[in-house]
């Protein structure tokens, strides 16, 4: 070995040794990560695909139910099914001819409309649709709400005023003081037994 290589050596030897690179983080949960449980899922916006919901209707769903149908108009129920959610086209239809359609009437339904309705029920039939259109503002499911409660509260006040169909003389009579006559009626049906039980009781006495 020449001299220049012998240096070269020996200073490769008291240079300080690199640093080994850190090993890349590995894909096992920390304890606190575990303690803290799962990231909360995104919430859904407008339009992506969650699954379907049934029960009522929540108040942010009425909203974006709303503002499609005014901007949009009331079509595509399919689209607007998208748009909510949550809900399917069917549920969308039903919610906005049924609840949230300005021109819904939601007051009480009057004694007037309560006459067309039982006339037009009692001359043509339970057509609640036909019935809606001619009553402007009221829906078929309030209509036929209405006339089934109507008979139902008949039908209780009917059953409370009627008298008890039952006969006066087979209703139960309470025992009173009569019963106290119960013991002689008793010692008389006992000694007739005892009679027919030994007719010739009185003819062995005569013997004797």
């Amino acid at each position: 070995m020449n001299p220049l290589d012998r240096l070269a050596f020996v200073a490769s030897l008291a240079s300080p040794a690199t640093p080994a690179s850190p090993a890349p983080p590995t894909s096992r949960t920390s304890p606190q990560r575990r303690k803290m449980g799962p990231s909360p899922q995104p919430q859904a916006q407008p339009g992506a695909a969650v699954t379907r919901r049934k029960g009522a209707w929540s108040p942010s769903e009425d909203d974006l139910l709303k503002s499609r149908v005014l901007n949009k108009g009331a079509s595509d129920w399919v689209e607007k099914s998208r748009y909510v959610g949550t809900r399917t086209a069917k549920q969308c239809r039903e919610r906005w001819y049924q609840s949230l359609n300005p021109d819904i009437n939601h007051s009480p339904i009057t004694r007037e409309d309560g006459e067309i309705i039982r006339d037009w029920v009692t001359r043509k039939g339970k057509q609640w649709t036909r019935i809606g259109r001619y009553l402007n503002g009221r829906t078929d499911n309030a209509i036929k709400n209405w006339y089934y409660g109507g008979k139902n509260r008949t039908k209780r006040r009917k059953r409370r005023e009627s008298p008890s169909t039952f006969p006066a003389a087979q209703r139960p009579r309470p025992c009173s003081l009569e019963c106290r006559d119960l013991p002689p009626l008793l010692d008389d049906a006992q000694k007739q037994w005892q009679n027919q039980r030994l007719p010739g009781v009185e003819t062995f006495h005569k013997l004797a």
